[in-house]
């Protein structure tokens, strides 16, 4: 008999509602607009992020993924990295970043971890990176409870035909969106 899967659902603060996706957007522009100490780097203001429905899509994928296989690192266990999904997603990078957490309870929270974290923060803070995707899923079971991903990137042009990795994904795995 298979091992059940765990049972996930969007993190109710973040980021399916236009809303929701407005306030992460807006605390993440906040931050830029400030600048930044990460580690031993010293970050001035740097430019606002666009939203990208694609890097969202591709947040979204990693983390029900990470939720249902019951792992947490940026390279799943087949070898796909961040920028394999993105590129799944349609979206034509110049450049791509992610940071991931696991365990904290809200948007406020998970930002704040990132923050504390040198390598996260240079990514939330690199001003070469234009746009901006967030996932958060609660888990019902598993050593987690919440994942989190922020995926950002910088595109290099317009691609056209790529079918969406995430919709396929949600039908294969059985997850809810």
């Amino acid at each position: 008999m298979p091992a059940a899967q765990p049972q996930t659902e969007a993190l109710g603060d973040c980021c399916e509602l236009p809303l929701q996706r407005a306030r992460a957007l807006a605390l993440v522009n906040r931050i830029r607009a400030q600048g930044a100490v990460c580690g031993p780097n010293v970050f001035g203001p740097a430019a606002s992020l666009k939203w990208s429905e694609q890097l969202n899509d591709a947040s979204y994928v990693h983390a029900a993924d990470m939720a249902h296989r019951q792992y947490f690192e940026h390279r799943s266990p087949d070898g796909q990295g961040p920028a394999d999904r993105v590129t799944q997603q349609g979206y034509a990078w110049r450049a791509v970043a992610e940071n991931i957490a696991a365990g904290q309870q809200s948007l406020d929270e998970v930002v704040d971890a990132w923050l504390r974290s040198p390598g996260h923060c240079r990514n939330l803070m690199n001003p070469q990176l234009t746009e901006l995707g967030l996932a958060g899923l609660r888990v019902q079971a598993g050593p987690y409870g919440t994942y989190w991903v922020m995926t950002l990137g910088t595109p290099s042009g317009v691609r056209s035909g790529a079918a969406t990795h995430k919709a396929q994904w949600v039908a294969a795995s059985g997850l809810q969106p």
